[in-house]
C-alpha cells in the first residue's frame, strides 16, 4: 500500500490535486481566522453568556491535560481543536465549506443519529456522543430521543464551549464533558447507546483498541455502539 501511495504521489495530476486541496484548506482557515479574530471579544463573550445561561451543562476541569496527539493542527486548522478559544466557530464554518452545502442544517449528523440502533429491549435513557466536537450529533440525538439524557464528550474545550452555546441557541437540553475517548472517567455500564461520528478518523490508530475497550465499559449489557 505504501509503495502504491508513493507511485500515486509521483503522478503529476494527483500531486497537483493534492497541492490544490491543501492550499484550499489553508486559505479557508486563514480567511475564517481573520474574520473571527476581528470580533474575538464579542464571540468569547457569547460563549461565556451561554455557560451562565446553562449552569452545570458544560463539565471541564482546569487541570485537564490535553494529550499531544490532540494538540496538533488537525486538518490544518490553526491551533487544532484545543489551541484557539474560537476553534468552535472556526470548526463549524470551516466544515460547512468542507461539506459543500450538504450539512448546513446538520443533515449528516441527523442521519447518523437516526441510524443509531436501539437496544433490543427498547430502553434508551442515557446516550453518549463521543468525539462530539461542536455537538451537532449530540443535539441530533436529543431530538431523536427527547426523553433521554444525552451527553457529548470531546477533548477540545473550545469546541465544547461552542457546542454549549449552540445547544443554548437551539434550545436543546444536552450536556457536555471534556474528557478523552480512551479514558472518559464515566461510570461502568452507564449508557444505553453510544455514537461515534468520525472519531476514529481523528485519533492515532494505536488508540483504537483502548477507545473501544472504554466504550464497551461505559455501555450497559445489551447497549449499542
Amino acid at each position: 500500500l505504501r509503495a502504491f501511495v508513493r507511485e500515486a504521489d509521483a503522478v503529476p495530476r494527483i500531486a497537483t490535486w493534492k497541492r490544490l486541496m491543501r492550499s484550499q484548506q489553508q486559505q479557508t482557515w486563514s480567511r475564517l481566522q481573520d474574520a473571527f479574530t476581528s470580533d474575538a471579544l464579542a464571540l468569547e463573550s457569547a460563549l461565556d453568556e451561554a455557560e451562565r445561561a446553562r449552569p452545570g451543562k458544560l463539565h471541564h476541569e482546569p487541570a485537564f491535560a490535553v494529550p499531544k496527539y490532540a494538540s496538533l493542527d488537525i486538518h490544518l486548522q490553526p491551533g487544532g481543536y484545543v489551541g484557539d478559544p474560537l476553534a468552535g466557530y472556526l470548526f463549524h464554518h470551516g466544515t460547512q465549506v468542507f461539506y459543500q452545502g450538504d450539512n448546513d442544517q446538520d443533515a449528516l449528523h441527523r442521519e447518523y443519529a437516526n441510524l443509531l440502533r436501539v437496544p433490543e429491549d427498547g430502553r434508551v435513557q442515557r446516550v453518549l456522543d463521543v468525539g462530539c466536537s461542536i455537538g451537532q450529533g449530540t443535539t441530533a440525538l436529543k431530538q431523536r430521543f427527547p426523553q433521554a439524557e444525552v451527553t457529548g464528550l470531546d477533548v477540545g474545550l473550545p469546541l465544547l464551549r461552542y457546542a454549549n452555546k449552540r445547544a443554548h441557541d437551539l434550545g436543546v437540553d444536552v450536556q457536555f464533558v471534556q474528557a478523552l475517548a480512551e479514558d472518559t472517567g464515566l461510570p461502568d455500564a452507564a449508557f444505553d447507546a453510544v455514537l461515534c461520528y468520525i472519531l476514529f478518523h481523528e485519533v492515532p490508530s494505536r488508540l483504537f483498541a483502548p477507545i473501544l475497550t472504554e466504550l464497551f465499559r461505559v455501555l450497559r449489557p445489551g447497549g449499542t455502539l
